[in-house]
């Protein structure tokens, strides 16, 4: 399964290639969809009301705002941050112009994109003011990333496994940000890459063998045969 804080959309050029034919968790755990089918199995948005205040916030804050709606991923107007964002993922953005337009609108997440000084700052404080609302975390150096309370990979995951009749403790999970600490906690078995985050490697029982960051993933699997584990 493919969990990722990408687009549903952005996944499926890797769910094509892998000949996966299951579910896609994307958008950092809002929504589960059928990779082949796009039937819906699990779909969490942030309330219309809060998503409101985080464009005035974001806005008020000077950050750039990227909007993860059900149709496309919004920007206000293109700047250096959105081209950055760009360079990085290759989603289409979408310029709104007035976020006034999506009043009323319930988006899948939001990122407010900064410098990585500026979003290092914000993290803590937007914690405290959308606590109970909303979880955030830092998945760049530039990204706040913030999702309904209660959203990460290991809810959307959680909700596959129950369709499969699966339990925590059989599944294993492969992960290197801060992104992937609940789901590398909720799993039986978690896997950080040697490169990964502190956070991560913290949230891992165990961590890929050292050597080229482009292979981590590789020699990962290669302990877990070496191990009898898989």
């Amino acid at each position: 399964i493919l969990a990722s804080g990408r687009k549903h959309e952005n996944m499926t050029r890797f769910y094509y290639d892998l000949g996966l034919d299951g579910w896609v968790v994307s958008s950092q755990g809002a929504l589960v969809r059928h990779g082949t089918s796009d039937a819906v199995l699990h779909h969490r948005p942030i309330p219309a009301d809060v998503a409101a205040r985080l464009t005035a916030d974001a806005t008020a804050a000077g950050a750039t705002l990227i909007y993860y709606h059900d149709d496309a991923i919004y920007v206000a107007r293109r700047n250096r941050h959105t081209d950055l964002y760009q360079s990085r993922g290759r989603d289409a953005l979408v310029e709104i112009g007035d976020w006034a337009r999506l009043a009323g609108e319930c988006p899948l997440k939001v990122i407010w994109m900064d410098d990585p000084e500026a979003t290092a700052a914000r993290f803590p404080v937007a914690r405290e003011r959308y606590r109970g609302l909303l979880d955030a975390v830092i998945t760049s150096p530039e990204y706040l990333e913030l999702m309904a309370a209660g959203t990460s990979k290991a809810t959307g995951l959680d909700v596959v496994a129950r369709e499969y009749g699966v339990s925590p403790p059989e599944t294993l999970a492969f992960g290197d940000a801060d992104n992937d600490v609940a789901m590398l906690g909720w799993v039986g078995w978690g896997v950080a890459m040697n490169v990964a985050s502190p956070e991560a490697k913290r949230a891992a029982a165990m961590i890929a063998p050292p050597g080229d960051p482009a292979e981590s993933f590789a020699r990962a699997v290669a302990e877990l045969i070496r191990r009898g584990m898989v």
